[in-house]
């Protein structure tokens, strides 16, 4: 992983590009250049740097894709298509995603499939790891997770198969050096969001059932762990998987044990004119108009 690292000595303050890497279970830091404030303080800086020097661009970060679910609220779109397949502009929902990870340096992906499994493992062929839930038809997005769990052995990001975002966003949580951080934003609060509330730029609570009028913020389906963050999430689930509505719950579940728990969620607050969530027909069509020509850039 590669990130700026801030350096206090006295009254001055040092800027430093720096590769983290593991060997044998060591994790090791290389300088690779002293930075200027004003390259420090670019947030496009090491976006840049990374798309010049592609050697640095691995991460060593896997991404785990929820993509099971059969969505009944695109239909006709997604009739006999799996969602991530869905066409926005010229390629996938999935390949949109897929390409974003990449050129942020997460090159390893798991994809948790189901509805039109083949269709999946034949568009993508060897490019992902696949993971099949058999039980797609009954089982809510939480069970996807559950079976994906042993993946979940290093940082990870945990992703929704149905949103758009521009790398910024990925590489805000890559530099992120909390346990568990996950990206939310400020919307027009529906029935269905999977709302929070925040306290600071920390989570206090989550889940659908939050009032409407209780918050301004949505999950938007991003979620970036930790080696230790990921073990939790790993835990939390083969304990959930025990209970009895497991089969029923959605991914926030877990994000509420955790918390529950007692473990500290940080959020990356992101702008609603950066990401999609695309559940209907009215959200493919923003996707295409305001979102999917602009990502390389963003």
């Amino acid at each position: 992983m590669v990130f700026i690292k801030k350096v206090k000595s006295g009254s001055k303050t040092y800027y430093y590009l720096v590769q983290s890497y593991r060997v044998n279970n060591k994790v090791y830091q290389k300088m690779i250049k002293r930075l200027t404030p004003a390259e420090a303080n670019d947030t496009e800086f090491l976006s840049t740097f990374l798309e010049q020097n592609p050697g640095y661009r691995n991460s060593g970060i896997k991404a785990i894709i929820l993509a099971a679910g059969k969505s009944k609220r695109l239909f006709p779109y997604s009739q006999n298509l799996p969602k991530g397949l869905i066409p926005v502009g010229n390629k996938p929902i999935l390949r949109h995603m897929i390409d974003t990870l990449h050129v942020c340096g997460i090159n390893e992906i798991i994809l948790v499939t189901g509805f039109q499994d083949k269709k999946m493992r034949d568009y993508f062929k060897r490019e992902v790891k696949y993971i099949y839930n058999p039980f797609y038809t009954v089982s809510n997005i939480l069970a996807s997770a559950w079976f994906a769990s042993d993946e979940m052995n290093g940082p990870l990001f945990i992703l929704y198969s149905d949103i758009l975002f521009p790398k910024s966003i990925i590489n805000s949580l890559i530099n992120d050096e909390n346990e568990i951080s996950v990206a939310v934003t400020s919307s027009i609060i529906d029935n269905e969001a999977e709302k929070v509330i925040l306290e600071d730029e920390y989570l206090i609570d989550i889940g659908k059932e939050i009032p409407n009028s209780s918050t301004k913020y949505e999950f938007t389906g991003i979620a970036k762990f930790s080696d230790k963050g990921a073990n939790y999430l790993q835990e939390a689930l083969k304990e959930m998987a025990r209970e009895e509505e497991f089969i029923e719950l959605y991914f926030t579940a877990a994000i509420e044990r955790l918390l529950l728990s007692g473990h500290k969620i940080h959020t990356k607050i992101v702008s609603p004119d950066l990401w999609v969530d695309i559940d209907f027909p009215k959200d493919l069509q923003r996707a295409e108009r305001e979102i999917a020509t602009n990502l390389a850039n963003l």
